[in-house]
């Protein structure tokens, strides 16, 4: 298993570099169905499900041994765990969020009716919990740490979580930026792997930054912040521990 990192080429080069020191990083290439704003987002294009990648079938990657440039298209092997998708993705909402539910742990929380059907079908195969929301921008609007606590400013799903007793923390919207639209998200910005939470950018720009860096403390997780650069959405930084030979 190779420890891959999917993320677009809007992150810092400081986060870039950390990352790259770890991991596999693959940059996610612009999206002809997306708009602007998000054309270049993981979050977007991609969702793992356990050890599975679901992908747009359309997805152009940086990277040589996965995306063969002359055919435009994913190499897959035999062996392969990545199920690419000719998918609902389209660049107005709701056709822009088919893969931008989020998944943790035997739960996947999303606005169900928009789901990828084939991302869809998987989870209920996998007799996970499902969690509606209105939100259709879920994977962007929360940062989950284990399955039972997060971060979002989305009213919406704060309370449809806190009803099912996860601990949430609503923070203030704003304060992160997102190119073309006023704000980004705080799980746009960020990535969770190995208990450590990567945020493109400095909580300190955060109006709820000391608390946002207490709660992720205080679960357990370490951060790494671009120090001195303001909170900047990316897409999220997508981590998959794939098979891929």
């Amino acid at each position: 298993m190779i420890n891959y990192c999917f993320l677009s080429e809007e992150c810092y080069s400081e986060l870039t570099s950390e990352l790259t020191s770890k991991y596999s990083v693959i940059f996610v290439e612009s999206h002809a169905n997306c708009y602007k704003a998000v054309n270049k987002h993981a979050d977007i294009q991609m969702i793992v499900i356990d050890s599975i990648l679901f992908m747009d079938d359309k997805i152009k990657l940086k990277n040589a041994a996965l995306y063969d440039e002359d055919k435009k298209q994913i190499k897959i092997h035999k062996h392969c765990n990545i199920k690419l998708i000719n998918s609902q993705l389209r660049n107005r909402y709701p056709l822009s969020v088919p893969f931008n539910g989020k998944y943790l742990e035997k739960i996947f929380i999303h606005n169900l009716k928009y789901t990828q059907k084939e991302v869809l079908d998987y989870i209920k195969y996998i007799d996970s919990e499902l969690i509606h929301v209105n939100q259709g921008y879920t994977g962007c609007s929360l940062l989950m740490l284990n399955n039972r606590k997060g971060i979002t400013s989305d009213k919406g799903i704060y309370n449809s979580l806190s009803k099912k007793n996860f601990e949430i923390l609503l923070i203030n919207k704003g304060d992160i930026i997102l190119e073309s639209v006023d704000a980004g998200f705080i799980g746009g910005c960020c990535g969770v792997h190995d208990n450590i939470v990567y945020i493109n950018g400095d909580l300190n720009f955060h109006s709820d930054g000391k608390k946002i860096r207490k709660f992720i403390n205080e679960a357990g997780y370490q951060i790494y912040e671009v120090i001195g650069k303001p909170l900047k959405d990316i897409g999220s930084a997508i981590f998959w521990e794939g098979q891929y030979e």
